[in-house]
């Protein structure tokens, strides 16, 4: 294989990095937005894990069948008419004690669909997301400077 093959081969792996980087940055940034705005318009109130259940994800490791166990709280709480609604919240955690039965959280709901909850903190609904925009950019960065010093270092000779 000539030199200047590999250049190209090199050059051509980051400018697709750049791509794909682009698109995760925003499809992370869109995820940002749908939560802030389901935010917005939520009715915020109080919430009681009534139960922590015992999720088992299955992935394929090596050609070989997996199974891990996540733990997602079970969440109780009172809607503006009185009526209780239960929901299993979306995060899923390999650590079963951060959250315990009786614990109270806070929660944010649809009005119109109150079954559409989820737990009303920082964590939950925003920081996986900005490490998720702030590692593709990191990459992006990181592609585009290459991409730069491919093409200087062509320049030059």
């Amino acid at each position: 294989m000539k030199f200047e093959t590999f250049v190209l081969k090199k050059e051509f792996f980051f400018q697709m990095l750049i791509i794909i980087n682009i698109c995760f940055i925003i499809f992370g940034l869109g995820s940002l937005l749908k939560n802030y705005f389901f935010i917005q318009k939520a009715v915020k109130t109080t919430g009681e894990v009534v139960e922590v259940v015992q999720i088992t994800d299955n992935f394929i490791m090596r050609k070989v069948n997996r199974y891990r166990l996540r733990y997602s709280p079970k969440i109780t709480f009172k809607i503006q008419s009185g009526e209780n609604v239960t929901f299993i919240a979306n995060n899923k955690t390999i650590n079963s004690s951060l959250f315990s039965k009786g614990m109270s959280l806070s929660i944010a709901y649809e009005k119109n669909n109150p079954s559409n909850a989820k737990i009303n903190e920082f964590n939950e609904l925003y920081a996986g997301k900005i490490v998720y925009i702030i590692m593709s950019f990191i990459i992006f960065l990181f592609s585009v400077i290459k991409v730069f010093l491919i093409k200087k270092k062509q320049l030059r000779e």
